[in-house]
């Protein structure tokens, strides 16, 4: 396992092991064991490449329109949200130690959300768990940034945990660009469950969201990932996507 310098540095002068690496794309993530138990070592890398490729896919779904825009969050910011998240009752990876340069978290137990839709159980139950931990989150003018499915799990309690803070979603419609990036992995992870778009269909007529929501707003997310995931490894679903939209146009 080849390990960045910094944290060999680090887990010689606090006197932890580093059992493994996790990966991660913005950040190498490691498990490392100290006071008998296991956390995750967090730190930032550069990756170019992964960030040009964000940048496309926020603009080829459309977040750009209207001026709409992203930042990514330093380790500090990063550990500011976190604490925010749990003064506010939102379950999030507990801040263990950190530094400009690297962040430890506590070692979260569960399962992330698309293995769990992928494996055909419950899947009705993780999907309204999962969307109305978001819109809970939303209600409280807390937005998480890039709900790409992984960085959501369920741990053995039943309970909803968010973690991976990196990028900061700016403007006034981030809430709608947050929600349809969970509606649409929702059902791409699940798409061999034909019961999963009707559900979306009745979550997305929801009065209660309009008061939260533009569902217009929402309705152009959810075609923006259509058509720019179309022919990939994340496409597929254009069919049901638009199912899904013909909903909110035709009330």
């Amino acid at each position: 396992m080849k390990v960045n310098k910094l944290i060999l540095e680090i887990a010689d002068k606090k006197g932890f092991e580093i059992k493994r690496s996790l990966g991660g794309m913005l950040n190498e993530n490691y498990m490392i064991y100290f006071n008998n138990q296991n956390y995750v070592f967090r730190i930032p890398i550069k990756n170019l490449r992964h960030k040009k490729s964000i940048e496309r896919e926020y603009k080829g779904i459309g977040y750009y329109v209207n001026g709409n825009e992203y930042n990514y969050r330093s380790i500090e910011e990063q550990v500011i949200f976190s604490n925010l998240c749990s003064q506010k009752g939102i379950s999030v990876a507990r801040i263990i130690d950190y530094s400009r340069d690297y962040m430890i978290t506590e070692f979260l137990e569960g399962i992330e959300i698309p293995d769990l839709l992928k494996s055909e159980k419950n899947v009705l139950e993780i999907i309204n768990k999962y969307l109305f931990s978001l819109i809970l989150a939303h209600n409280k003018n807390i937005v998480f940034g890039d709900r790409w499915g992984y960085n959501t799990i369920i741990n053995k309690e039943g309970n909803i945990i968010n973690f991976d803070f990196d990028i900061k979603l700016n403007t006034e419609d981030s809430k709608e660009f947050e929600i349809s990036q969970a509606v649409y992995y929702s059902l791409f992870f699940s798409k061999e469950n034909k019961s999963v778009l009707g559900y979306l269909q009745e979550f997305l007529k929801r009065e209660d969201l309009n008061y939260i929501y533009d569902k217009n707003m929402i309705t152009k997310y959810l075609e923006g990932h259509s058509q720019y995931f179309k022919g990939t490894i994340y496409g597929g679903i254009e069919r049901e996507i638009c199912k899904l939209t013909s909903i909110e146009k035709n009330e």
